[in-house]
């Protein structure tokens, strides 16, 4: 079902989603199970509390404790924007307690079982890391970008320019959660009348104004992508910019060889937040080898200092002037919790 907040308001979503819990022939958390929900939520011992909802839970129907965890999650994460729309944990446990446990109104121990879950959904249901970081991530979309538009379809409408950022170079496109680079790249020029040629047009995701950019892998998805902006100090400094590039640089930006043969020389490095190389440009030398970077000491050096996997590596050309590079040409290493600042002696 998809609903337009032009024609449904919030509120009826909410009316309808309680009205059909409350319907329902046996509660969500069950009659047989209730006296035991009340006496959970009077252990005083938080942890001991919270491993007896779980007990109860697994004893839920399959289908009751599957539909439990998917409302406890949309809830989870509807507090998480408390700021936003109000709805904080207590509030939502006032809102859905009565309708869950068919209890007509009555019961501060069903509020106490609805807050303690919507407070640690995440340790109670065993959610994954990765499932965290994705709620987190479209949780910021929200809050990041609440007045961004949406289609009807819920995808996500951006603006992409073509070869500048200008006025005149920009184009509005809905992008959905499918929409590769490859794609999106073939629709723009399509929108502005560009003719197929020989030449090779790329999808570039471009940060801190121009400052960084990388080419987007054509089977790369554009809005899991753009999600990743709300992490940014600046997320309106991040934009999507398709352009031609050189058949010669273009034929070889992704692909690779079975045997890639070692790559090594002097960079000046710096990284955040500073480990070993410090906060400040250091000479060091590295090698490129079985899709790692490598740091060695010396050139002959055995045993590298640090490595770091390029698979799990975002490289965009360029660094942030903010940094003081001491050379022009360079590239930024972004990994999980770290960022690299590699600087080369010429281009």
């Amino acid at each position: 079902v998809k609903l337009r907040i032009s024609d449904n308001f919030i509120e009826d979503v909410t009316d309808v989603l309680k009205r059909f819990f409350r319907e329902l022939e046996d509660p969500i958390f069950t009659l047989e199970l209730h006296p035991q929900w009340k006496e959970a939520a009077e252990i005083s011992s938080k942890p001991q509390r919270l491993e007896r909802y779980k007990e109860l839970i697994h004893r839920l129907p399959r289908l009751n404790h599957k539909t439990l965890a998917a409302l406890i999650g949309h809830l989870y994460r509807v507090q998480k924007c408390a700021d936003l729309n109000q709805m904080s944990t207590k509030n939502l446990s006032l809102l859905f307690a009565p309708s869950l446990f068919q209890t007509d109104g009555k019961g501060e121990h069903e509020v106490k079982v609805m807050e303690d879950l919507i407070d640690n959904y995440v340790s109670i249901f065993n959610i994954d890391e990765d499932q965290v970081s994705q709620m987190d991530l479209e949780n910021s979309l929200i809050t990041t970008w609440k007045d961004t538009q949406l289609s009807q379809a819920g995808d996500l409408i951006i603006e992409v320019y073509l070869e500048q950022k200008l006025p005149d170079c920009c184009v509005t496109l809905k992008v959905s959660p499918t929409m590769t680079a490859e794609e999106l790249t073939n629709q723009v020029l399509e929108m502005r009348n560009v003719a197929a040629s020989l030449d090779i047009w790329l999808t570039f995701e471009v940060l801190e104004n121009g400052e960084l950019e990388r080419p987007l892998h054509p089977k790369e998805k554009v809005l899991e992508q753009a999600l990743q902006w709300c992490k940014l100090p600046e997320p309106s400094a991040a934009y999507l910019l398709v352009r031609k590039v050189p058949i010669g640089e273009g034929s070889c930006l992704f692909t690779g060889a079975k045997r890639e043969t070692p790559k090594c020389g002097l960079l000046k490095c710096r990284e955040e937040p500073p480990k070993l190389l410090g906060n400040k440009f250091q000479e060091r030398y590295f090698v490129i080898r079985d899709r790692r970077l490598l740091l060695l000491k010396e050139k002959r050096s055995a045993k590298p200092e640090r490595e770091w996997p390029l698979d799990a590596a975002k490289l965009y050309m360029g660094i942030r002037k903010k940094l003081k590079p001491p050379a022009q040409w360079g590239f930024t290493l972004i990994l999980d919790k770290q960022q690299l600042f590699l600087v080369c002696s010429g281009q």
